[in-house]
């Protein structure tokens, strides 16, 4: 792969472009835990060692990937809203915008939210702020007369920190409410993603992922 108008920056960028294109391509055809860095450059017409250069190893590929996807969903999500508009209609977008991508994106929905990858841990410093973002959309939709128990005080101590980190001004009652709306999201796509429907059921997903939003926009308050 010959870049010779390129500064040194954007030769860099165009490479880890290249292999982040290919590591998704693989994703298809050989799956998160046969991911290979040989078979990378062959894909992309390099020889292994220019590869190497940009990235070390396997773990590293699989971050470019998951902080990839975790962008790619975010960036779609926040698509789907304009900043304005009710709470609750704000919080159906996030949530379809989820579905959209994830039925289009199967495989790195499978790399997010799928089973783990045997042997590989994904480095917090590189992988909480893209993969927050979508979450942090979800709670500042959520107004502050949500329809949630208040959770313990021992939640309350312990969500505190990663509410700064986030940085959103969200009390614990909202907090517990999006770990609960999440949970509950995340499982409705992943049942239609990964076929956990059943055949009866196939073809519901939609259906069945509407019954669950009108269920929790419905405990959204006045916001």
């Amino acid at each position: 792969m010959s870049t010779p108008h390129l500064s040194r920056a954007e030769a860099r960028a165009h490479m880890e472009s290249a292999i982040i294109t290919a590591g998704r391509e693989q994703l298809v055809s050989r799956g998160a835990a046969n991911l290979s860095l040989r078979e990378v450059a062959r894909s992309i017409g390099v020889v292994s060692s220019a590869v190497y250069r940009y990235v070390s190893s396997r773990d590293e590929l699989l971050t470019l990937l998951v902080v990839d996807a975790y962008s790619s969903l975010a960036d779609h999500a926040e698509s789907r809203i304009d900043g304005t508009g009710a709470a609750t209609d704000r919080f159906r977008r996030l949530a379809f915008g989820m579905r959209e991508w994830a039925l289009d994106h199967r495989e790195q929905w499978a790399l997010l939210y799928g089973s783990p990858v045997p042997g590989y841990s994904a480095p917090a410093d590189r992988t909480t702020g893209p993969g927050t973002r979508v979450i942090r959309l979800f709670l500042e939709s959520i107004p502050s007369d949500v329809d949630a128990p208040e959770p313990s005080s021992g939640f309350a101590a312990q969500i505190r920190p990663e509410l700064e980190t986030l940085g959103v001004a969200a009390s614990p009652t909202q907090t517990a409410f999006c770990i609960e709306a999440w949970g509950s999201i995340v499982g409705c796509i992943s049942m239609e993603i990964f076929g956990q429907l059943g055949p009866a059921m196939e073809g519901l997903g939609e259906e069945i992922m509407s019954r669950t939003v009108d269920s929790l926009t419905r405990r959204l308050g006045q916001g």
